[in-house]
C-alpha cells in the first residue's frame, strides 16, 4: 500500500512534467513563425486548460487520500508502539532471567533446626590489630604496646594480643555470604570470650541453626544461631548465639 509521502512525491512529480511539457509549447510558440504561432499557441492553450481540469478533479481524491493515510499512520502507528512496548518489556524479562545473582545467603526457607555450616578461614595479621586499634580506639597498652622480650615473659598472654571485639567482627565478617541479600536485621546476642587469640592466629566460624520461627506477620523469618569462633588448634576462642531477621526465601 502507498504511504503519504509515497503518493504525495508522485503528485509532484505529475504536476512538475505537466509544467515542462507547458514550458516546451510556450518556447515552441515564441520560436514559430508567423503562421504557426497561432497553431502552437491554440496547442498550448488546450493542455493548459485540460492540466488545470485534471488538477481540479484531483485535489478531492488526494484529500479523501491524505486522510486516509493519516488514519492508517495513526493506527499503524499505534500498533507499532504497543509491539515495541512488548518487545522492551519482554528483552527487560530475558535480562532478569539471565543474569543469576552470584553469592546469595540462606534465606529463612533453606534453614531447619539443626543446620550446620562453618566458613572459610582468615588469618589476623599484625596489620589487622593496628587497623582496628585506630579505628576503634582501643588503645589499651596491652593492644597497642610491642612488649620486649623480658616485659612479655611476664605476661599472662603470650605473644601479640587481639581484642575480643576483633574477633567477633571477624567472625561476623566470615559469616557475611551466608546472609548476603537474605539478612534483614541483627537483634540480639549472648557473647563468651572463651580463649585468648594473638596475631598469627587462623580462625574459621562453626554454626548451627538452634532457633527458628516465622515472625507474626508471616512474610520473614527469626532464626538462632549457636557460632563458635575455632583457632587453627581446634579451641574455641569465641562463642555467640545472634538472633537475625531473615527473608523467607
Amino acid at each position: 500500500m502507498i504511504n503519504r509521502d509515497e503518493y504525495v512525491q508522485k503528485l509532484k512529480t505529475q504536476i512538475d512534467a505537466w509544467n515542462a511539457e507547458a514550458a516546451r509549447w510556450d518556447e515552441k510558440a515564441r520560436k514559430a513563425q508567423t503562421g504557426m504561432k497561432a497553431e502552437y499557441e491554440r496547442q498550448l492553450d488546450n493542455f493548459r486548460k485540460k492540466r488545470d481540469e485534471a488538477m481540479v478533479e484531483l485535489a478531492p481524491a488526494a484529500g479523501r487520500l491524505g486522510r486516509r493515510l493519516d488514519a492508517d499512520d495513526a493506527r499503524d502507528g499505534g500498533f507499532h508502539q504497543e509491539h515495541a512496548g512488548r518487545l522492551r518489556a519482554r528483552a527487560a524479562q530475558l535480562r532478569q532471567e539471565m543474569t543469576a545473582v552470584v553469592g546469595r545467603g540462606f534465606a529463612f526457607d533453606d534453614l531447619k533446626p539443626g543446620f550446620r555450616f562453618r566458613t572459610h578461614r582468615r588469618t589476623i595479621g599484625e596489620a589487622d590489630v593496628a587497623a582496628f586499634i585506630n579505628l576503634t580506639w582501643l588503645t589499651e597498652e596491652l593492644f597497642a604496646v610491642v612488649e620486649n622480650e623480658a616485659d612479655s615473659a611476664a605476661r599472662a598472654i603470650k605473644g601479640r594480643p587481639v581484642p575480643g571485639a576483633l574477633v567477633y567482627s571477624f567472625a561476623e565478617g566470615l559469616l557475611l555470604p551466608t546472609m548476603q541479600d537474605t539478612g534483614l536485621a541483627f537483634l540480639n546476642c549472648t557473647l563468651d570470650v572463651k580463649a585468648p587469640t594473638v596475631v598469627g592466629d587462623t580462625i574459621h566460624v562453626e554454626c548451627e541453626v538452634v532457633e527458628h520461627r516465622l515472625t507474626s506477620k508471616g512474610d520473614r523469618g527469626l532464626v538462632r544461631f549457636a557460632n563458635q569462633v575455632v583457632n587453627q588448634r581446634g579451641e574455641t576462642v569465641l562463642a555467640y548465639n545472634p538472633l537475625r531477621l531473615l527473608k523467607r526465601n
